[in-house]
């Protein structure tokens, strides 16, 4: 029984995945757009320091044992910021291979 896929699903897939590259283009331009400007970077500031991105999410304060519903909840905090910048570097990518950032 062979695995291969007929041409016709062949080029649903391809047409499945332009798609849904096409979408995550428009997302990262999006994310891009709403960020570079300067409420953008105020409200990504204030998102950077309130997601905990440059602390450790396990220690706080002098407990030896973290909470691990804590430890989770500050780390889903984080994905949202990093969530947001993969995104944004992925606009800024992009725009510098065409040459429209430097």
């Amino acid at each position: 029984m062979s695995m291969e896929m007929s041409p016709e699903d062949q080029l649903a897939v391809e047409k499945q995945n332009a798609d849904y590259e096409q979408e995550q283009n428009k997302l990262a331009s999006a994310y891009y757009y709403i960020f570079k400007s300067e409420a953008g970077q105020i409200a990504l500031k204030d998102l950077r320091e309130r997601c905990n991105v440059n602390n450790s999410c396990i220690y706080e304060g002098n407990v030896k044992r973290p909470d691990p519903y804590a430890v989770m909840f500050q780390e889903g905090k984080r994905a949202v910021y990093n969530h947001i910048m993969m995104y944004i570097r992925h606009e800024i990518d992009h725009q510098k291979l065409a040459g429209k950032v430097q």
